[in-house]
């Protein structure tokens, strides 16, 4: 289940308006409800707020964070780097 630390997390990342994000990704990875279909964003957000737990979707919201913090770090990295390549000549 996630809790109050993690929901922080999720929406300083991925933003405010995370469900759509975490609907997309759900779908890349193949994952559905119970019924087969796409997850609501009104099941997401129950499941990011910690109301309903779903620890498959869970796993894959916690994935996806991690993934675009890596890849905002990579940016930055690369942002710095060609600061001071410009810098220096």
């Amino acid at each position: 289940m996630i809790k109050e630390e993690l929901k922080n997390v999720i929406v300083l990342t991925l933003g405010k308006r995370y469900s759509r994000t975490i609907l997309k990704h759900l779908e890349t990875v193949d994952i559905k409800n119970e019924d087969g279909n796409s997850f609501s964003t009104e099941s997401i957000r129950l499941i990011v707020c910690g109301i309903r737990e779903n620890k498959e979707v869970e796993r894959a919201i916690i994935e996806l964070v991690s993934k675009e913090h890596d890849e905002v770090q990579e940016l930055k990295k690369l942002a710095n780097s060609t600061i001071e390549k410009i810098k220096n000549n």
